[in-house]
């Protein structure tokens, strides 16, 4: 009982830094995500920036893709919205029956307009 106990305290600590570093890499490729969707403007000529829905979303999804990820990507009020999710296997909790996990963030980003300056 007592190194069933020792494993499971050390798979906390172990699995637990893998879920923490899943969880911060699904919420980066999120935020590049969504920026990268948010970079599809219509155009700027008109002194209003517009996102180009279509574009952003499709941005959006190719930098997902690249890396070897999928998402959720919602194009609405001129912002992206970039969800992302990944399951994580675990090492040493899987001796304790926690077999996997899923992790996930979401992201959001809109195009800025720039100032005049003299």
């Amino acid at each position: 009982m007592l190194v069933v106990a020792l494993v499971a305290c050390a798979g906390l600590v172990f699995d637990g830094a893998r879920l923490v570093a899943a969880h911060d890499e699904v919420a980066d490729e999120a935020e590049g995500a969504a920026r990268a969707g948010a970079q599809m403007i219509t155009s700027i000529r008109s002194g209003r920036v517009a996102l180009d829905p279509a574009a952003a979303e499709a941005a959006a999804h190719r930098f997902l893709v690249a890396d070897g990820y999928s998402g959720d990507v919602v194009v609405a009020g001129g912002h992206v919205v970039v969800t992302v999710h990944a399951r994580v296997g675990m090492t040493l909790l899987a001796v304790v029956g926690v077999g996997s996990k899923q992790v996930g963030a979401t992201r959001s980003a809109a195009p800025v307009q720039g100032e005049d300056r003299p």
